[in-house]
C-alpha cells in the first residue's frame, strides 16, 4: 500500500515514570483532522497503567483500523518509526514506560477513520478518530441529467462536487440559465417563466456543468416500456409531462403494441398476444388504470389477427387493422363494447397491408398506411366511412395520427416525423424519430392540438430500444426533450386534461 495513506510508525519514548490513567488508553494524539494522504504532526500515544498506576512492559497491543471507505482502508498500520505501511493491523509491546508511539497519517477515502487499540490478554481497549477531509475539488455535475418543469413551477437541481479519488466536497457553486425562459435561484433552484428550452450551468472557479431543462405544456402520457433483457416484464406507465406523478400499470402485457387512450381518459387501448411468447396473434384489449384487462372483441372471426387500435372522438368505434392472413391486412372497425365488427376497406390480397388507421375527429374519414400503391410504397389513403371512397393523399409514409382539430395528419417516413394537410398539401419535416426497425412510433397529439409527443433517437444509436421521449410544437417546430425517459414506446397524449 502507498505511503501517505495513514502510517503508524511505532516506537519508544524516554519518559521516566509517566503517571496516567488506569488501563488502556490512547493517550495522545487522537481526534486530529486533515485532507486525504495527509499525515499528523501529533504522535499517537496507547499506554497501559495497571490498577496501581503503575507502566507495564511487554503487554501486547493490537492497533487496527475499523473503518473503511470507498476506496479502501482509511487508516494503513506500519511498524517501526521508518516501516512502509503494510496492512490495517499491527501488532507490538509496550515498552519500558507502558506506551506504544507511532504517527498517523490518511488514505484516499474521505469520512471518519477510526483506530481501535486492544490487549487482548486484558480484555482491555480503547478507540480514536479522525476526521479524514476530501481533497482538492477536481469535478462538478449536476443531476438530473435532463428535467422538465411547469411555467411558474420549480424543480431543483443538485450540484455535486468530487476530488479527484471520487470523495465527494461541499462547495458554494454559482449558478446561471438561459434567461426569459427560466429563472434560476442560488440554491440551484429553477423556475419556470414560459415555454422553450433552457439551459442551466453551476460553476466553480474554472469547471462547469449544465443541463437542459425544458418548460414543458401541462398533459398527462402513457407509454410502454420497451424491456431490454430477455424475460424482463412489458408494463405502461404514466406520468405529467413534466416528469412527476409516475405511475405502472401492469397488464401482463407480452409482444403489446399499438397504445392509445380512451377519448374519457379512463382506459388505455392496445394490440397484444393472447398466449405468452406467442406474437403472432394479436388481439385487442382494453385496461383500466389499476391495470384491469378486457378483450375487446369475443374471438377474431374471420380475421387472424387484430392490430393497431384506434378509438374514435366520440368512443363508439374502434378502429384497427384486421389481418385476414399473416401478409395482409385490412381496416376494420368494431364498437366500443365489442359489437358489429365489419370490414370499412377493401378486401386484401396476399400482399396488400392496409395499417394504422386514425380516424378524423368526426369520424367521417380515416386514414391509414397502404401497400397497395403501384411501386409497392407504402402510401397514406383515406377513406370515408359512410360511402367507402378512398382518396390517395400522394404521400410516402406510415403510422399517421390525424390532429384532434382536423386540419393536419402527422406521420412517419424514414424515421422522421412529418406533418402535411388532410389534402396531401403543404407537407414539411418535424423531428427526427428513433430508429424504428419496422415498429414505428405513432406521434400522439396534445387536446389543443399544438403539440404532439414523439420518440426520438438517443445516444443509444441505431437499435429500437433506444429512444426518449420529445414534445414538439407543430406550428413552430420547437422540440422540447423530455431526457429523463428511457425505454418507451407508443407514447400517447391523454385526452382530457
Amino acid at each position: 500500500m502507498a505511503v501517505g495513506q495513514l502510517l503508524l510508525g511505532l516506537g519508544c519514548r524516554g519518559v521516566a515514570e509517566p503517571s496516567g490513567p488506569i488501563g488502556l488508553t490512547i493517550a495522545a494524539g487522537g481526534g486530529g483532522r486533515d485532507t486525504v494522504l495527509a499525515r499528523l504532526a501529533t504522535p499517537l500515544v496507547v499506554q497501559y497503567r495497571d490498577a496501581s498506576g503503575r507502566a507495564r512492559s511487554g503487554v501486547t497491543v493490537r492497533i487496527e483500523c475499523v473503518s473503511v471507505g470507498a476506496y479502501g482502508p482509511r487508516v494503513i498500520l506500519g511498524l517501526g518509526e521508518n516501516a512502509e505501511p503494510s496492512g490495517s493491523v499491527v501488532t507490538d509491546t509496550t515498552d519500558a514506560e507502558g506506551q506504544v508511539t507511532g504517527r498517523v497519517g490518511f488514505g484516499q477515502s474521505a469520512g471518519v477513520g477510526w483506530v481501535r487499540a486492544t490487549a487482548p490478554a486484558l480484555g482491555l481497549s480503547d478507540s480514536t478518530s479522525y476526521v479524514v477531509l476530501p481533497g482538492t475539488v477536481a469535478r462538478l455535475t449536476l443531476a438530473p441529467a435532463d428535467t422538465a418543469v411547469y411555467v411558474a413551477r420549480t424543480v431543483t437541481l443538485r450540484g455535486r462536487t468530487f476530488d479527484k479519488w471520487g470523495n465527494e466536497r461541499q462547495d458554494a457553486l454559482e449558478w446561471s440559465a438561459t434567461a426569459e425562459i427560466v429563472e434560476m435561484g442560488a440554491s440551484g433552484q429553477i423556475r419556470g417563466l414560459r415555454i422553450g428550452r433552457a439551459m442551466a450551468r453551476a460553476s466553480l472557479g474554472a469547471m462547469s456543468d449544465s443541463v437542459g431543462v425544458s418548460v414543458v405544456p401541462s398533459g398527462v402520457i402513457a407509454a410502454m416500456f420497451f424491456p431490454i433483457a430477455v424475460g424482463d416484464a412489458q408494463y405502461f406507465v404514466m406520468f405529467n409531462t413534466d416528469g412527476t406523478g409516475m405511475r405502472r400499470i401492469d397488464v401482463g402485457a407480452d409482444c403489446a403494441h399499438g397504445l392509445q387512450w380512451s377519448p374519457t381518459g379512463d382506459r388505455l387501448l392496445f394490440g397484444r398476444n393472447p398466449l405468452p411468447g406467442i406474437c403472432f396473434t394479436q388481439r385487442l384489449y382494453t385496461a383500466t388504470l389499476a391495470g384491469t384487462v378486457a378483450k375487446i372483441r369475443p374471438d377474431t372471426a374471420p380475421l387472424a389477427g387484430e392490430f393497431w387500435p384506434r378509438m374514435t372522438a366520440d368512443g363508439q368505434w374502434v378502429y384497427f387493422s384486421g389481418r385476414p392472413g399473416h401478409q395482409n391486412g385490412e381496416i376494420w372497425r368494431v364498437r366500443a363494447n365489442g359489437a358489429d365488427p365489419e370490414r370499412v376497406g377493401p378486401a386484401a390480397d396476399f400482399y396488400d397491408l392496409d395499417q394504422h388507421p386514425s380516424p378524423s375527429p368526426t369520424g367521417a374519414e380515416v386514414v391509414y398506411a397502404s401497400t397497395r400503391a403501384p411501386d409497392w410504397g407504402i402510401e397514406l389513403r383515406v377513406i370515408n366511412t359512410t360511402t367507402r371512397l378512398i382518396r390517395d393523399l400522394g404521400i410516402t409514409g406510415m403510422s399517421p395520427s390525424w390532429s384532434p382539430q382536423g386540419g393536419l395528419i402527422v406521420f412517419l417516413r424514414n424515421d422522421r416525423y412529418y406533418v402535411v394537410g388532410t389534402d396531401g398539401s403543404g407537407e414539411r419535416g418535424l423531428v427526427d424519430s428513433r430508429y424504428s426497425a419496422g415498429m414505428p412510433d405513432p406521434a400522439s397529439w396534445s387536446p389543443d392540438g399544438r403539440w404532439i409527443v414523439v420518440v426520438t433517437p438517443d445516444a443509444g444509436g441505431y437499435a429500437p430500444l433506444y429512444g426518449k421521449l420529445a414534445l414538439v410544437e407543430v406550428e413552430t417546430g420547437l422540440i422540447l426533450p423530455l431526457g429523463w425517459t428511457a425505454q418507451l414506446t407508443y407514447p400517447s397524449w391523454r385526452p382530457t386534461p
